[in-house]
């Protein structure tokens, strides 16, 4: 469209003709104010309507974000059970040699790189320093576990020491991870509803069953009640171990007599307070409870021996 302005000299109206920079500024400005509409059309495109592709993967990212959460619980799961595993592991040493076991910090390699790239910064001086420095603690860690190994050694040359004289096989024979019951820690009674301490293992098996002494030892205590524990043997194996078996039904041992690892001295029966059929065992170190399953490892596979300790672990119900 042509543009007129009036010549108030000549009284009258002259055409108007753009200069090329007018020309190229109004071309610009259409453009940007088209660039800004298309903006904003596809905003708002964007926000009410969603492609295919754009739901597909809003459904994939909810369901990642589902699964990571599963994983994350399984992931503290496990780490509890690993910290649960070290944790017994380090009372079987204890239990059976009377110390820590040795630490995996000394058989554990450090950060390579990170050494390297440490050790390439410093002076000559810091380098002889930092070494002399890890020198002496290799040392010590290599002192410990020459203190702990040779502790291990004494405990087996001693010769009042027998591998039988530990309960270190289960008193029932044909177990089934199915039967493992209840650890010790705190655990609902089954009576009271209430959480209690639980001082044994409980073996879920059936009357019947035949129990076996689990070590080398005489029988110090047999009682029989209609409480409690009902009719148990008490054994002690000399070596400051005793173990307990409770709700039992026929007893086959007399007070004073001698035993052998794995012979039968009981059948399993439900005397006492409990539900149903099983052993109740218990396992005591100078006069202290300890946990029972930590000494079935010489009796078990390693898988087995690992489910067992979650399972038991894990178990909130008594049998008693």
């Amino acid at each position: 469209m042509k543009k007129y302005r009036f010549n108030k000299e000549s009284k009258t109206f002259d055409e108007v003709t753009p200069s090329a920079g007018q020309i190229i500024l109004t071309v610009l400005k259409f453009c940007l104010y088209g660039i800004i509409a298309a903006a904003v059309m596809y905003l708002l495109f964007a926000l009410l309507f969603s492609t295919e592709r754009e739901k597909k993967l809003s459904l994939e990212n909810e369901y990642l974000e589902e699964e990571y959460g599963k994983m994350t619980e399984q992931v503290d799961l496990l780490d509890d059970v690993i910290k649960n595993l070290e944790l017994r592991d380090k009372d079987i040493f204890n239990d059976i040699f009377g110390i820590d076991p040795p630490s995996t910090d000394a058989f554990l390699a450090g950060d390579t790189a990170t050494s390297e790239s440490l050790m390439a910064s410093m002076t000559d001086g810091q380098l002889a320093a930092f070494s002399d420095e890890e020198t002496d603690r290799l040392d010590e860690r290599v002192s410990n576990v020459n203190r702990q190994i040779k502790a291990i050694f004494q405990a087996l040359e001693d010769e009042n020491f027998k591998p039988t004289s530990l309960p270190s096989i289960l008193p029932v024979e044909n177990f089934k991870l199915a039967q493992t019951g209840a650890s010790v820690g705190m655990k609902i009674n089954p009576f009271y509803k209430t959480l209690r301490r639980h001082g044994g293992f409980d073996i879920i098996a059936a009357v019947g069953t035949q129990v076996k002494a689990t070590a080398d030892g005489v029988v110090v205590k047999i009682d029989k009640a209609s409480k409690g524990m009902g009719n148990s043997v008490t054994i002690d194996h000399r070596n400051g171990i005793r173990t307990t078996y409770g709700h039992l039904s026929e007893i086959y041992v007399r007070q004073g007599q001698n035993l052998k690892q794995g012979d039968v001295i009981a059948r399993v029966g439900t005397s006492g307070m409990t539900f149903s059929g099983g052993l109740h065992y218990e396992v005591e170190r100078q006069g202290r409870s300890v946990e029972p399953v930590n000494y079935f490892f010489a009796d078990l596979s390693p898988a087995v021996y690992r489910d067992m300790v979650v399972i038991s672990s894990y178990n909130g119900q008594s049998i008693d």
